[in-house]
């Protein structure tokens, strides 16, 4: 990171083509997976990638706070270069003004942004140059940037393990896998676990969705009639609730039919334990 003028530039080096990082930079579904800093989580992206095009894109921090941003697409060269403003917004892409965020300094009506891609023998170098930032947001706006290119990262990570196969998203797998009914179920989870663990990186991994920290320590497996709530360690947790299933030495789970009498305490307070037995 640098500061130029009035402009700050970050500057990240992928291990992945040019096209892959554009395909992770413009497609809503791939976004999703690493908008926002560290522990926040994408909510709503919403992306019409053409030249007075808009976009939203919405986070959400770890204490539960939406975030959002808008603006318009300036100019657009495929696989090279984006230009765009960028203004503070709520999830209707409404302008609203930082303060309403809790972020200090005098802002501008809205900033711009250049995101340069450029090919490095495979590799892809990213130039992100944010026109308009006040000075006193310099240090904390340069660290969320950081933050989010390092799990845009993860993502790229992710596609070349697949053998540059694009893997299906957890948006799509509950579409498509999972039963109208379950669906309800499915999304409560995953808000829980946005809510209850929001460092860990969901994803499908063994063709289910899970959720990863240093190792997976949560699995949401559907069948036709209910949902899997597994804890890969959930045999080393103290069950209050003695809700917790399963015959095997490691594992345990719940399963859930509706939302009709879910304890969310109780899945909260499973998710805690398999997030502290992951980090310890």
């Amino acid at each position: 990171m640098k500061k130029e003028g009035e402009d700050l530039i970050t500057t990240r080096i992928f291990d992945a083509p040019v096209g892959q990082v554009w395909k992770a930079w413009t497609e809503p579904d791939l976004v999703k997976r690493w908008w926002g800093p560290g522990h926040f989580t994408a909510t709503l992206i919403r992306i019409d990638l053409r030249v007075g095009g808009t976009y939203l894109w919405c986070m959400r921090s770890p204490e539960g706070q939406d975030y959002c941003n808008a603006g318009v697409y300036r100019e657009i060269v495929p696989m090279t270069q984006i230009v765009y403003t960028q203004h503070f917004a709520d999830d209707r892409g409404n302008r609203v003004p930082a303060s309403q965020f809790g972020l200090p300094g005098d802002w501008p009506p809205e900033i711009l942004v250049t995101a340069t891609f450029g090919e490095l023998g495979g590799k892809t170098e990213l130039t992100m140059r944010e026109a308009g930032i006040p000075d006193v947001m310099m240090e904390l706006a340069a660290a969320g940037t950081k933050e989010t290119l390092e799990k845009l990262a993860h993502v790229l990570e992710t596609f070349a393990k697949s053998g540059g196969k694009e893997s299906m998203t957890v948006d799509e797998f509950v579409k498509t896998r999972v039963l109208p009914d379950l669906q309800p179920v499915v999304t409560m989870l995953r808000e829980l676990m946005h809510e209850t663990a929001p460092d860990a990186i969901e994803g499908i991994r063994y063709g289910i969705p899970t959720y990863k920290g240093r190792r997976i320590f949560v699995f949401i497996s559907p069948t036709k009639k209910d949902i899997t709530f597994a804890f890969s360690r959930g045999s080393e947790f103290e069950d209050r609730y003695g809700l917790l299933k399963g015959r095997g030495k490691v594992s345990k789970h719940v399963k859930i039919k509706n939302l009709q009498g879910v304890n969310k305490d109780a899945l909260r307070y499973y998710i805690r334990q398999a997030r502290e037995l992951d980090a310890g």
